[in-house]
């Protein structure tokens, strides 16, 4: 076996162990926030896990999360984009794990982009041909060209959370600066 498919099975299999129940935060808190939807249109949801709370756009819809692996989830209908929360326990390490991971979802990466926020939060942005495949444990997978994925990793006092979303990249770019708000909006309590 080759190393890159060695540190591939290594990477999915530390990811499963991360996700065992007892990894996951005891209570995800949503509420309306009523200073918020005062200043708002359609008013705004307030987010809360762990030590921090984030503001949801107000297009944002929180549906049931479609694997066991994730969190949360959003469904944003204008675009047609769904955003994956994703805990994994306090392990630091799978922040760089994570994006080499979403880098290696791509074929081919037209642009990487990788930004620090003041208060520790981290912005990731790939574009390219995007590695689409049938199921996230599948091998084959068809070259889907034109693809883009945000990704936010929050920093918490009990460990990184993490949103994503990928998507053919005219719908991603329409949610862009969405997603940039929602990651400027992160305060820890």
């Amino acid at each position: 076996m080759n190393m890159k498919k060695y540190l591939a099975l290594m990477v999915v299999a530390l990811l499963f162990s991360s996700c065992a129940n007892n990894n996951r935060p005891e209570k995800v808190e949503m509420k309306s926030s009523e200073k918020e939807q005062k200043t708002t249109d359609k008013g705004s949801n307030i987010l809360k896990l762990a030590d921090f709370t984030m503001t949801l756009p107000a297009s944002w819809n929180k549906v049931e999360p479609s694997s066991k692996m994730r969190l949360l989830e959003f469904e944003t209908p204008a675009t047609k984009n769904n955003i994956a929360g994703f805990y994994f326990g306090e392990r630091e390490k799978m922040v760089d794990a994570n994006i080499e991971r979403w880098r290696g979802q791509f074929v081919d990466q037209k642009s990487f982009d990788r930004e620090k926020f003041d208060d520790g939060q981290i912005f990731v942005k790939i574009s390219g041909v995007y590695k689409k495949k049938p199921n996230p444990m599948a091998q084959e997978y068809t070259e889907a060209p034109g693809y883009k994925t945000l990704a936010a990793i929050i920093p918490s006092n009990k460990g990184p959370y993490f949103f994503k979303v990928v998507g053919e990249k005219e719908n991603v770019d329409d949610m862009e600066e969405e997603f940039i708000e929602f990651i400027e909006s992160y305060s820890r309590n």
